[in-house]
């Protein structure tokens, strides 16, 4: 039988898995944007590879102390990653499942703010 506490830190859990898949999907992308790209250091790909750097400390730090404040930064780090997508007038069929992908990682994370209590 599942106690109380284990119920309270199921979607913190899960929000912690779903942000560490999440940063490992990135770190793929970003191994094969550095291979393939002409000119591979700029703004975007250091967004890229900080918002997948602090992803990692985000899930653990999610993982270990499963509160809202915790899940709200790991929130926020999957919104920052969708700014390197830049304007609008610039965003390809790429852009979109960036968006997609970056949503469906970011729906676990948000079920853990909304139960998570501090």
């Amino acid at each position: 039988m599942a106690s109380v506490q284990d119920r309270r830190d199921r979607p913190a859990l899960i929000a912690s898995l779903s942000l560490l898949a999440f940063s490992a999907l990135n770190a793929v992308a970003l191994i094969a944007f550095f291979r393939d790209a002409d000119q591979p250091i700029g703004w975007r790909s250091i967004l890229a590879l900080g918002v997948t750097a602090t992803s990692v400390v985000a899930s653990a730090l999610l993982w270990r102390a499963p509160t809202r404040n915790n899940a709200m930064i790991a929130t926020l780090l999957m919104l920052a990653s969708l700014a390197r997508l830049g304007p609008f007038s610039e965003w390809t069929q790429t852009s979109y499942v960036l968006i997609l992908i970056t949503l469906a990682f970011m729906a676990p994370v948000i079920v853990a703010v909304v139960r998570l209590r501090d």
